[in-house]
């Protein structure tokens, strides 16, 4: 049971890390990090 919880502890921390990765380099999917109020966290979308 606890090695199942440390699994699903990684993958859920694996995931919000390329989710990170994904905003810091430009990808429009702001909209799922800030509520919907914008596309892009910053002006680096075209």
């Amino acid at each position: 049971m606890q090695q199942a919880a440390a699994i699903l502890a990684i993958l859920i921390f694996l995931g919000l890390s390329v989710f990170q990765l994904l905003l810091v380099t430009g990808m429009p999917i702001g909209e799922f990090a800030w509520g919907g109020s914008t596309k892009c966290c910053q002006n680096r979308c075209g």
